[in-house]
């Protein structure tokens, strides 16, 4: 279990990293998801995704 662990502990960076490289792409799925079923869950996520993209944009510099 320690093993496990201190594995996911070094590479989190790296998912993380891969997780805002790819954020552009899961917004526009999102967008999609919520023009084909407008519910309020699907709302609050994409208003979510769109947040921490723009977030992610403002802080790259």
């Amino acid at each position: 279990m320690k093993k496990l662990v201190k594995y996911i502990k070094q590479k989190l960076p790296f998912y993380q990293k891969r997780l805002i490289d790819s954020l552009p792409f899961l917004l526009i799925y999102q967008a999609i998801l919520f023009i084909l079923s407008p519910i309020k869950l699907n709302q609050v996520i994409l208003v979510i995704m769109i947040v921490i993209f723009t977030l992610s944009l403002l802080t790259k510099d």
